[in-house]
């Protein structure tokens, strides 16, 4: 069990154990409940917050031990940016996993079908705006499903993202029922330059490295996609898709043991 799961279910169970007390013997005071009431909510948006810490759901963040490669993963939100980023990548060696939403599958599907042509894969990324409704959740990714069935020879994607930086529990517990494994990355190039991008992308630039951008930042500023192909390619380091090393060879889910996370 990671240590944040491990912490939440320990906090739970003193919240649980506090109550009793205080219902069979006497109530704290006031402050005091409002204190650890303020902990616990902390705690939990931690985990909303930083999907990484798995708090949740096991979530993967790097390859196995054994991995070579870095796998490059791209946010595509909206069919404006997928198709400005077709032609990006087309310059580049480079061989991506597009996390794209249920919307881009249906407005784009001639590019997307292109893009898996010139070898990148599709992975699915959910809406985080019907988080409030588990049963619109679950429509939401059934319908993505049956549109991801039309495109990649009707290859079913392997790993899900949520399209926001927080990753709700209702989300994750479906997208696992699905069958998805539930993918954050090692590091992640904000939506705008930063001064720290340099950081970023050299700490990017090693094996087993997950590297998380938005299709919108590698549009607006190109250079980027630039200076990750010049990092990898310093290191010899190819790029390599999520679905070799969410599965073996066989075809088999890789177990939990096999995974850095």
């Amino acid at each position: 069990m990671p240590p944040a799961r491990a912490l939440l279910v320990v906090a739970s169970v003193a919240g649980i154990g506090w109550m009793l007390r205080a219902l069979v013997l006497e109530p704290p005071p006031l402050v005091h409940a409002f204190v650890a009431l303020g902990a616990y909510l902390a705690l939990v948006a931690v985990g909303l917050t930083c999907p990484s810490l798995a708090m949740f759901v096991d979530v993967v963040t790097e390859g196995p031990r054994d991995a070579r490669g870095v796998a490059l993963t791209i946010d595509v939100a909206d069919a404006a940016a997928a198709r400005a980023l077709a032609p990006l990548l087309e310059g580049h060696a480079l061989r991506a996993t597009l996390f794209v939403t249920r919307a881009v599958v249906e407005e784009t599907p001639e590019t997307l079908a292109s893009l898996v042509a010139a070898g990148h894969e599709l992975a699915l990324l959910g809406n985080a705006g019907l988080v409030w409704s588990r049963r619109a959740l679950e429509a939401e990714l059934d319908a993505a499903l049956k549109l991801f069935a039309t495109l990649d020879g009707g290859r079913r994607p392997v790993a899900f993202r949520a399209a926001s930086r927080t990753l709700a529990p209702a989300l994750a517990s479906i997208a696992r029922a699905l069958r998805f494994d539930v993918v954050d990355a090692t590091v992640s190039l904000g939506a705008r330059p930063s001064v720290g991008d340099d950081v970023v992308i050299g700490r990017a630039a090693r094996d087993g490295a997950i590297v998380r951008v938005s299709a919108s930042r590698l549009v607006v500023g190109p250079e980027l996609l630039e200076a990750l192909s010049a990092a990898f390619g310093r290191l010899q380091l190819a790029t390599v898709t999520l679905a070799t090393w969410l599965a073996s060879e066989d075809g088999e889910e890789l177990s939990p043991a096999a995974r850095r996370s």
